[in-house]
């Protein structure tokens, strides 16, 4: 009798391969998630400046982009809110910054702004007095 199929012991080398193999990629998963994640909401962040920045040279008023108590930001433009959002989520906090204000010429004052993750990565966008937006350390 010609019995096709595999035997207990291949299925099971077959088991602790494929075991041993997911538990070397999660690690390195999850931390690419979750530099992903800092970099998407330093990406929002940035353009929540750019958009401030364009608000107030249209609107030739006064903007400022401020965080929140709950961890955000919002845009505001004479007691008037343009947008806001929430806290990032995924671990990504941004750290407590001073309001940012910019000119109806697009200058601003001097910023810089940090965000970071629960494995100890940070992004920090910073803002020169004359509103140009780098990435990178202030210094």
């Amino acid at each position: 009798m010609n019995v096709r199929g595999f035997t207990l012991i291949e299925l099971m080398i077959t088991v602790g391969i494929a075991a041993i193999l997911l538990l070397v990629g999660l690690p390195s998963m999850s931390q690419r998630l979750a530099a992903e994640r800092l970099d998407r909401s330093a990406t929002e962040l940035a353009s929540a400046y750019r958009f401030a920045r364009s608000e107030a040279v249209k609107l030739t008023l006064p903007v400022v982009l401020q965080g929140t108590e709950n961890g955000g930001w919002e845009v505001m433009a004479d007691s008037q809110r343009l947008r806001q959002a929430s806290a990032p989520g995924g671990g990504v906090v941004i750290k407590p910054f001073d309001p940012i204000q910019i000119a109806p010429t697009g200058s601003s004052s001097h910023a810089e702004i940090i965000l970071a993750n629960r494995l100890g990565e940070q992004r920090v966008l910073c803002v020169a007095p004359s509103g140009q937006l780098l990435q990178g350390s202030c210094s």
